[in-house]
């Protein structure tokens, strides 16, 4: 359901789920300090395939696989971004540190 109460539109669901993502990539690189950031980089970067009882994990896709997929695509997507706000702070603090004083 939309917050109207009405059915939500794949549209709908879809500009919900990218405005999230533009708030909680903001969040991550903005309010986390250098430290933060390498943790929640290596944490969040770890994948771990459900569980699916069989002997060779994946070898019989379902529906969870599927999800895994999506989960792991956008974790990625959201990841980059903390990455590029380090590089850019790196880059920043690099030129500022070569610019002479008076």
């Amino acid at each position: 359901m939309d917050p109207t109460g009405g059915m939500a539109t794949h549209d709908d669901l879809e500009g919900r789920l990218l405005a999230h993502r533009r708030a909680l990539e903001w969040v991550l690189a903005h309010l986390l300090d250098r430290e933060q950031q390498a943790k929640l980089l290596s944490d969040l970067g770890e994948t771990y395939p459900p569980l699916d009882h069989q002997e060779d994990p994946g070898a019989v896709p379902d529906e969870h696989f599927a999800q895994f997929a999506a989960q792991a695509r956008e974790m990625r997507m959201i990841l980059q971004i903390i990455k590029e706000a380090q590089e850019t702070a790196s880059s920043t603090r690099a030129d500022d540190e070569a610019r002479p004083t008076d």
